[in-house]
């Protein structure tokens, strides 16, 4: 198992564009992005048959009946979907190697499941010798959660009979992928043919480590048998070049039955550095050699020189070459007097110069011969006197406390800049793994080289971190390739937080003693721990509550030293006053749209912005706000309305606009933004259709009764003038002798509509002095809008508590709306039983949290408060800096080291003298 995730954001974006291929694809189809292979309705014509009794006449070809003169139908293509099979083979041969094989293996499975379902084609996934899991539709999250936790068998198994059955079942619509190293041939072998007799896809994708492609020979001896007798060779580390390479058996097995094998090999994708045109590649080039040069030789020119030296030898020689060259061909105007000067001079040139020119060349030749020599001798250091490499475990402390802030930046800002330049000071045989929690649990990135540069985020952690998951997941750790056999390589954990974790002091190691530090021990493992920032005082909101009072709720809040809160209502009520008070804070609930929001914070902020501010939001369903819509030519509100509606609702807030309730008086311009409607005579056009104004006297039937509410009796209604409701999903309430709807009721789109076709004022509806039925079915359906919908809920609760509530049936998501920033799933599914309980809680982090159903509708919001003293205390213990540069230490020199840079030297000295001698005219 691994503690990341199998792949990334960015990999999981490009893997959900693609798709996979089939014969046609079909865009119009409702079940599956293919063209099947079996034979239905569909839209793509597939073939013709000979007509049979019994057959739809509406399919019969009658232009081939034209031509041919006989009967034949027309068969279309069915659209379907892919059954992709991807089974593991989790032997225990997959954690052989120094690479991680399981791991390649799951991604490359977990690669292939999403493309399989973002296709919504169906998947089954799971181990060769387990049975497989099905996952369909939106199953992404659970299926890499169980790649992500399925281990590696302790003992190989055979391919299980659920996967035999599944791979003969789908027939020419089955893809099957299996992934293994087919180290046991029997079990993948019986899966693969059992695909492929039964029609289906079958691809194998084989998964080998670098150690069994070119297995290590170190120990053995390979037998030469030609001569008289029988010689033995040792072998090295690498394999010989006359022996073969180690042959896939899937190449075997495929190679006889003539099916497709294609072998590829891991490579590293290079980007190209940023540049345009070739001024930019050549400066991207330069630094790209300047970075490896330096990340090789991190010592300087000295180091430089003694690695180079024999090539920097040869490039004397050649400058020295071309010098005699051009002194030898100079061009020079001659006259008679000039030649004849310079005959004698070669001819007899002055003892002293002759000795100088001899003695320079034979010091050049001795040290160029004396380079070449040590060369092919091999001078260095032995391998047992280099220095171990290391191992480094950067842990970065990601709890709450870490976001304190520290002058310009915080904490974690700095602890993060910390372990790059650890980073950064690594040797060329150093590696480094930088872990991050997420839910308590470290997730690590690959192995680093000094120069690396990762991501690293700066988001809050609330969990503990799980300090034995790190040392287990730094204890199982493999020595990563390329680094030499010996010395055996050092493991150190490097802590980078602002408190110690609670760990008992132990001594440096050997090779980092001179790095100074405060050194502390986790499960055997070497742990030096560095600090950031400063002590500082922190004061937050730590509880909050509601209680309610004569005088309407009171919203109560604790602080940790008692500073003042401000209430800030949001910006859609901006008329309210805020108002800064004491630890107990009044106000009066907002009564807009039905809910009530706003923000507490504290009036001066501190060092730890988590816990100074807390969103709430307050369910209150009284209609607060009444909007009339009249006709343009009435000039006024329906006074009947107005009076019956004062009367049931009284102090609410009158708007011409949208509001808690909209009444419509013979006019529908649109469709409103509010909670509740009252239609009369008018409704808009998406919800339904008015007929022609009737004539009506009393005397109806009751077409159905409401559920939420009592239907008074209606039957001794009378109109003038009333209009019937027609082609509308609202649930008839009552009708006409002839059946036409007068009065209905229901939801649409999360607004209550009440329809009546009885205008006010030209009916008996709102006429109190003799049928009260109208009036009263006005007041049971606003004592229905307004009834609360109240699940349990509570407004506020902590973020380590747990409690049961009573919620509808059904799927049921928890949402993360607002909080500070945490490596959290912003969504996740409550659980509920058959019986209506549910629990909710324990939550990962603080903040707004919303509870609804699938379809969308919103059941509650609960605002969840962080409390965790020994964090909002903001625990700083002082830890001296360690001097990282001790993590590469500086050989001693001696002679070995010093001699090829001094020849080196001497080499381009001389022939720089030499040049200087032969231009003041002292040699010739």
């Amino acid at each position: 198992m691994t503690a990341g995730p199998l792949l990334t954001e960015r990999e999981l974006t490009r893997l959900r564009r693609l798709r996979l291929a089939g014969a046609r694809v079909v865009r119009a189809s409702a079940r599956g992005e293919r063209a099947a292979r079996a034979l239905g309705a569909g839209q793509e014509f597939a073939a013709h048959r000979a007509y049979a009794r019994g057959d739809d006449l509406r399919r019969v070809d009658w232009n081939v009946y034209g031509r041919l003169g006989q009967l034949f139908v027309k068969l279309f293509e069915a659209p379907g979907r892919w059954r992709v099979l991807v089974a593991l083979d989790n032997t225990p041969t997959m954690n052989f190697g120094a690479a991680d094989k399981w791991l390649a293996a799951r991604r490359a499975a977990a690669a292939a499941a999403i493309v399989a379902l973002a296709g919504t084609d169906r998947l089954w996934l799971g181990a060769l010798g387990e049975s497989p899991r099905g996952f369909e539709g939106a199953a992404e999250n659970r299926m890499l959660e169980a790649l992500r936790e399925m281990p590696v068998a302790g003992a190989p198994a055979d391919c299980s009979r659920a996967w035999l059955e599944l791979a003969s079942a789908g027939g020419a619509d089955t893809v099957l992928l299996l992934v293994s190293d087919l180290q046991r041939m029997d079990g993948p072998l019986a899966l693969l043919r059992q695909c492929a007799r039964h029609g289906g896809r079958a691809l194998c994708l084989c998964v080998h480590a670098a150690e069994e492609l070119a297995p290590s020979l170190a120990g053995f001896s390979v037998c030469r048998c030609r001569g008289p007798r029988p010689a033995e060779t040792a072998c090295g580390r690498q394999r010989p070049a006359r022996l073969p390479r180690r042959s896939c058996p899937l190449a075997r097995c495929c190679r006889p039955r003539r099916a497709r094998h294609r072998r590829r090999a891991g490579r590293v994708r290079q980007r190209r550095a940023p540049g345009t045109g070739s001024g930019g590649a050549f400066a991207a080039g330069a630094a790209g050699l300047a970075r490896r040069l330096k990340r090789r030789y991190p010592c300087g020119m000295l180091e430089f020189a003694r690695a180079q030296w024999l090539w920097l030898f040869a490039l004397s020689v050649v400058l020295y070459a071309a010098y005699l060259l051009a002194r030898r061909y100079a061009r020079a105007r001659v006259t008679y007097g000039q030649v004849w000067q310079a005959v004698a001079r070669r001819v007899r040139p002055p003892g002293w110069k002759r000795l100088l020119r001899a003695a320079l060349t034979l010091a050049l030749a001795g040290l160029i011969l004396g380079g070449v020599v040590l060369y092919v001798a091999g001078l260095g250091r032995p391998p047992a006197e280099r220095p171990a490499p290391l191992l480094v475990a950067i842990a970065v402390d990601a709890t709450p406390s870490m976001a304190a802030r520290h002058g310009a930046t915080t904490r974690r800002a700095l602890a993060n800049a910390r372990a790059l330049e650890i980073l950064a000071a690594l040797g060329p045989d150093d590696r480094a793994v930088i872990y991050q929690f997420e839910s308590g649990r470290p997730v690590g990135t690959p192995w680093l080289r000094a120069g690396d540069r990762p991501q690293l985020h700066e988001d809050i952690d609330f969990a503990a971190p799980d300090l034995s998951a790190l040392a287990a997941a730094v204890a199982a750790w493999q020595v990563p390739p390329g680094l030499p056999d010996r010395p055996a390589p050092q493991t150190v954990l490097w802590w980078l937080g602002d408190d110690a974790p609670g760990l008992a002091r132990r001594d440096p190691p050997a090779r980092l003693a001179a790095a100074g530090g405060d050194w502390f021990a986790l499960g055997g493992l070497p742990v030096l721990v560095e600090t950031f920032g400063a002590a500082a005082e922190n004061d937050g909101i730590t509880a909050v509550g509601v209680v309610p009072t004569a005088a309407g709720p009171r919203l109560e809040a604790a602080t940790r030293r008692g500073g003042p809160v401000l209430l800030q209502p949001p910006p859609s009520r901006a008329g309210a006053a805020a108002r800064a008070q004491g630890p107990a804070l009044e106000f009066d609930l907002p009564r807009d749209h039905g809910s009530g929001s706003g923000v507490l914070a504290l009036a001066k902020g501190d060092a730890l912005a988590l816990d100074d501010r807390v969103e709430f939001r307050l369910r209150n369903d009284a209609l607060a706000s009444l909007a009339l819509w009249h006709p343009a030519e009435d000039g006024r509100d329906n006074p009947f309305l107005s009076e019956a509606l004062g009367v049931l609702l009284p102090g609410a807030e009158t708007r011409r606009d949208d509001a808690d309730l909209v009444v419509m008086d013979r006019v529908a311009p649109r469709v409103p933004d509010c909670r509740a409607a009252l239609c009369f005579g008018a409704i808009p056009a998406a919800w339904g259709r008015v007929g022609a104004p009737v004539s009506v006297k009393p005397g109806f039937q009751r077409a159905q009764t409401p559920a939420d509410f009592e239907l008074p009796d209606l039957s001794l209604l009378s109109a003038q003038q009333a209009w019937p409701l027609e082609d509308s999903p609202l649930r008839p309430l009552l009708s006409d002798p002839l059946g036409r709807v007068l009065i209905a009721d229901g939801e649409i789109g999360g607004t209550r509509v009440l329809y009546c076709g009885f205008v006010p004022h030209l009916s008996t509806l709102l006429d109190q002095r003799g049928d009260l039925g109208g009036l009263l079915l006005l007041v049971r359906w606003l004592a229905a809008v307004q009834a609360p919908r109240d699940w349990g809920i509570p407004p506020f609760l902590g973020m380590t508590q747990t409690i049961e509530l009573s919620l509808p049936p059904g799927r049921l998501t928890v949402r993360r709306e607002s909080g500070p920033p945490a490596r959290v799933p912003p969504v996740w599914e409550l659980a509920v039983g058959p019986d209506g309980r549910a629990g909710l809680g324990p939550f990962a982090a603080p903040g707004l949290w919303q509870i609804a159903r699938d379809g969308g509708e919103v059941l509650g919001h609960v605002c969840v408060l962080w409390a965790d003293e020994s964090e909002q205390a903001l625990p700083f213990v002082a830890h001296a800096r360690a001097d990282f540069g001790a993590l590469n230490p500086a050989r001693v020199l001696d002679w070995r080291d010093l001699l090829p840079g001094l020849l080196l030297y001497l080499v381009l000295g001389l022939v720089l003298l030499e040049w200087l001698l032969w231009l003041g005219g002292v040699t010739e």
